[in-house]
């Protein structure tokens, strides 16, 4: 394919971090058109793994504390403007890719019509700022972005509807939900029948984790059952008073997850209903439902499309009582091999990618006009 539109893709996350939808998204848009990733490095090198890729990506580091620090923080994007002033100046860009409305905060004002917000979060909803200067700057620039952007991308409809209600409705605005990575698909592999069972949750471990019921549930199960967390923790988490069957794993590489999955009897996503949830669409369900593992997950409105793969709970009564049946050995599939086969099949990042490839054509006529 012959490359010759450009994008600038910028990423909150460091690249070998634990991927997410920026990766997936990014590595689909380079099979179309040539790319460039310039994220911001971590300082945490040990919750970070080698994400290879063939991909141009360079990380830029930040101010330390610049997050608990106002002063810091705008001195942070102020050297950060400068460096895209001269590199978008002497580099042809034709969209600038933003998953973050800091980064928007990074771009010198003459940047500001390529930009295509890729808004994966309702960022409003999180109050994890010291200063509220901080997190009221960023959501302006947000408001900004919104308003001048070539197009706009929501993971779900719930945060569509809250983001256009501050920013108002006349964005260029889609819903692209969020996916799974379709290079990797597993059959159903039965683990051997064992007295104890695991019950594995797989991502990053933050404030929306509902620390409250995994624990209630390990101490209730604690002879027959074992909760393993695979992911990096949020340091703002202190895990010392966690039961001694609830085990935390660190990081695994992608690639080497369903090595985990393969030796758990049950996979989990218990998040803590909050406003920043409801908003989501996780990944993690899709990938859930790829691993061909039974799924144990909080309900709320934006996945109830998910209820044919997934075994809901409202209450610690509900998800105890999904905990006894995979100990009877009565939690089966929910689903058959055909019905996962139809849903993956327009729910991959492929899938997304082929989605947004559409918009930003669409974007491009918009501009000519």
């Amino acid at each position: 394919m012959n490359k010759t539109k450009r994008i600038l893709y910028l990423m909150h996350v460091d690249w070998d971090w634990i991927k997410q939808r920026p990766h997936f998204i990014a590595e689909g848009l380079a099979n179309f058109f040539s790319l460039s990733v310039i994220y911001d490095a971590s300082w945490r090198k040990g919750a970070l793994r080698k994400n290879e890729t063939d991909i141009n990506h360079f990380g830029l580091k930040s101010l330390p504390r610049r997050l608990s620090n106002y002063h810091l923080f705008k001195l942070d994007c102020f050297l950060k403007r400068l460096l895209f002033s001269v590199l978008l100046l002497t580099k042809k860009t034709d969209w600038i890719f933003i998953p973050h409305p800091m980064l928007y905060l990074y771009l010198p004002k003459f940047a500001a019509g390529k930009v295509v917000y890729d808004c994966m979060d309702d960022y409003h909803e999180l109050k994890s700022y010291k200063d509220r200067r901080i997190h009221q700057h960023i959501m302006d620039a947000e408001q900004r972005m919104c308003q001048s952007a070539a197009a706009v991308f929501f993971t779900s409809k719930k945060l569509q509807q809250a983001v256009l209600a501050r920013v108002g409705s006349n964005v260029h605005s889609k819903l692209i939900r969020n996916g799974y990575s379709s290079s990797q698909y597993y059959e159903q592999k039965l683990k051997p029948k064992s007295e104890t069972k695991v019950i594995t949750y797989i991502g990053t471990v933050a404030e929306w984790f509902d620390f409250e019921l995994i624990y209630a549930l390990a101490n209730k199960f604690s002879e027959k059952t074992e909760f393993h967390i695979v992911g990096p923790l949020d340091r703002t988490i202190n895990v010392q008073s966690a039961p001694a069957n609830v085990i935390f794993k660190g990081v695994v590489p992608h690639d080497k997850l369903h090595e985990v999955v393969n030796d758990s009897d049950c996979l989990i996503m218990p998040f803590r209903v909050t406003p920043l949830v409801e908003a989501v669409d996780p990944v993690k369900l899709y990938e859930y439902i790829n691993f061909s593992k039974p799924v144990l997950s909080c309900y709320y409105d934006e996945i109830q499309r998910f209820e044919e793969f997934i075994y809901f709970y409202k209450s610690y009564e509900d998800a105890g009582n999904y905990i006894s049946r995979l100990l009877a050995d009565s939690l089966p599939l929910p689903y058959t091999a055909a019905e996962k086969s139809d849903f993956l099949q327009v729910n991959s990042w492929n899938y997304r990618v082929f989605e947004m490839v559409g918009e930003l054509e669409l974007s491009a006529l918009r501009k000519i006009k």
